[in-house]
């Protein structure tokens, strides 16, 4: 395939990152709703040590995320890391499937929910990037993975139905695997995916980190949002199902969440520069105190529908957000390390140590336990007050 020039390049960058999280996306569609049920059916795990197997990756992410990024960054062409990480993920999987051991399961899932936790914020900081210089919208390419998600929720939700819950975790293997073919696939000549600006080292981004109180707020609230999902994430199946509801049911509730997730993200495909990212992550705080609010008060079947829409705001928003704002603070060059510090907070540590507690919460509350997400929420939505106090403060920033 000839060498692509200008906006050609960035276009085809920005068709990679799509693909390449569709299909992630694709496999986790299975695997965040229903895994959990499989650990607990097919496994015996306790609620605790479901939340332990989903964690343990979380939990470390702040050590291993920047580390996994940084090691990125070495590389001009990001096909080489995300190759070997989606080979890890791919391989720890398959072995996680047929093991039986707690102990080995929680070690297999930390594997390769790491080196998935660092190849999907290479691939949206790869499409952020590109959308700025010509490539499709960020919200277009991200949206086509959402759509992704939802395929493989409710395809999986109706095959569980049918066949039990051991679908889940090969549904889960089977998006890996098209991941990683998709990577080795690449001709070598076409450099479809985002190749790194000039590299700087860590310590660069670090100073950047330390001397950007915007950046420190935008981490904190964003993480404290995002990490308020974490029962959602985990249990909401498990407590959807002593409600009586059928698996194929919940595929859809999951997919009209990323289905709000899809109209937000191309919404603001067109729009997204006339708000500031401030603005973002406070809305999503916003919505996160009101769903998980309700979601605590075991709401019927009729009221999950519209509380489901709210995933636009609690995460799609917020994400946005706060992607907006890492990228702008912190150089092209450090990239991967910005994602990955991102989503170590983000997706990582906070996200973790919820999904841990979690695990209690939900063998002692039920659906209480959403009420303790949005507490969490309320914190993260008081972080970003000042944030949006920075924007009032100065007019010449987009309101």
């Amino acid at each position: 395939m000839r060498a692509r020039t200008g906006d050609g390049v960035e276009q085809a960058r920005s068709f990679s990152a799509a693909v390449l999280m569709s299909c992630m996306f694709f496999g986790l569609g299975a695997s965040v709703p229903f895994l959990p049920r499989w650990l607990e059916t097919e496994r015996g795990f306790s609620g605790v040590q479901i939340g332990v197997v989903l964690s343990g990756a979380q939990l470390l992410r702040l050590v291993v995320g920047p580390l996994l990024g940084g090691w990125a960054d070495r590389f001009k062409d990001r096909r080489t890391p995300l190759r070997w990480l989606s080979l890890m993920a791919l391989a720890a999987y398959c072995l996680f499937a047929f093991s039986t051991s707690f102990l080995a399961m929680a070690a297999l899932s930390f594997c390769a929910a790491s080196a998935i936790s660092a190849i999907i914020p290479l691939a949206e900081g790869g499409a952020l990037r590109a959308s700025k210089n010509g490539g499709w919208p960020f919200g277009l390419a991200r949206s086509i993975g959402s759509a992704c998600y939802i395929l493989g929720s409710v395809a999986v939700g109706y095959h569980i139905s049918a066949h039990g819950p051991g679908v889940a975790i090969w549904w889960l293997i089977s998006g890996v695997a098209l991941a990683a073919g998709f990577l080795w696939l690449l001709a070598p000549s076409d450099p479809a995916l985002i190749e790194a600006g000039p590299r700087g080292h860590w310590r660069d981004t670090a100073r950047v980190l330390l001397r950007s109180r915007r950046l420190i707020l935008a981490l904190l609230a964003a993480g404290l949002i995002q990490a308020a999902h974490a029962f959602y994430y985990g249990f909401s199946t498990l407590v959807w199902r002593t409600q009586g509801l059928e698996a194929s049911t919940i595929g859809w509730l999951w997919a009209c969440g990323t289905l709000t997730e899809i109209g937000f993200f191309l919404a603001m495909s067109r729009g997204e520069r006339r708000f500031a990212p401030e603005w973002l992550v406070m809305a999503g705080g916003a919505g996160a105190v009101i769903r998980w609010g309700c979601m605590s008060l075991a709401p019927p079947l009729a009221a999950l529908w519209p509380l489901q829409t709210l995933h636009a705001l609690t995460f799609a928003a917020c994400h946005l957000g706060a992607m907006r704002i890492v990228y702008e603070e912190i150089p092209e060059g450090q990239a991967g390390f910005a994602g990955a510090l991102y989503g170590a907070v983000s997706g990582g540590t906070l996200l973790g140590l919820a999904i841990l507690s979690s695990g209690w919460l939900y063998q002692s509350f039920g659906f209480g336990g959403y009420l303790a997400m949005s507490g969490l929420a309320a914190l993260g939505l008081a972080f970003s007050v000042p944030l949006v106090a920075r924007v009032l403060s100065r007019p010449g920033l987009p309101h």
